[in-house]
């Protein structure tokens, strides 16, 4: 990276033309900033995007995802419809991410599944529901859980902050007898 306080120019050795970067913006993405060179971040304005809301993500999928997934896998827009609704279970039950790389997987290993049934003539509903979801995908792999009752002994009810939101914890105590030093 240029520092425009030191130089503005660049040579380009195979080219053999030199050019003007001083009004030049450089644009860069990274997953993590732990594996950009603290000399070159001191030099960036960093500008974090956190994530995708869960309804933007079925929005991306009802626009975008979908109608990709179809068309690579050779069905017709009217062959399997996806609600908003099963879309919500999907990113709720199967994905937890900021982006949508895994729902997009999850999206394309259900049209899969249901484009087999096309090709074998087996009968199947175009209108994709929950139980769908679950004889394809297999049981949820995240569940919410519900906050209890704080009259438990023993127990008590926390928050964590992760990337993809907020989640409960359960934190219970355990006693163990040890030994006197």
């Amino acid at each position: 990276m240029l520092d425009p306080e030191q130089n503005s120019g660049f040579y380009d050795n195979f080219l053999e033309t030199e050019y003007d970067l001083s009004r030049i913006m450089f644009i860069a993405t990274a997953n993590t900033l732990s594996t950009v060179h603290p000399a070159l971040r001191d030099r960036m304005e960093v500008i974090e995007i956190p994530g995708y809301l869960e309804e933007e993500k079925i929005q991306i999928a009802v626009r975008h995802l979908v109608p990709k997934q179809m068309n690579e896998h050779g069905l017709k827009k009217n062959q399997l419809i996806f609600s908003p609704e099963f879309l919500r279970e999907v990113v709720d039950d199967y994905t937890r991410e900021a982006g949508v790389r895994t729902l997009e997987k999850s999206i394309a290993r259900i049209i899969r599944n249901k484009a087999k049934s096309i090709v074998t003539l087996e009968k199947f509903k175009k209108n994709l529901v929950s139980e769908d979801l679950h004889k394809i995908m297999g049981p949820p792999i995240f569940q919410a859980e519900k906050s209890i009752n704080n009259g438990i002994a023993g127990v008590v009810t926390g928050l964590a902050w992760t990337t993809v939101g907020g989640e409960i914890l359960f934190v219970e105590v355990s006693l163990s007898k040890g030994k006197a030093t």
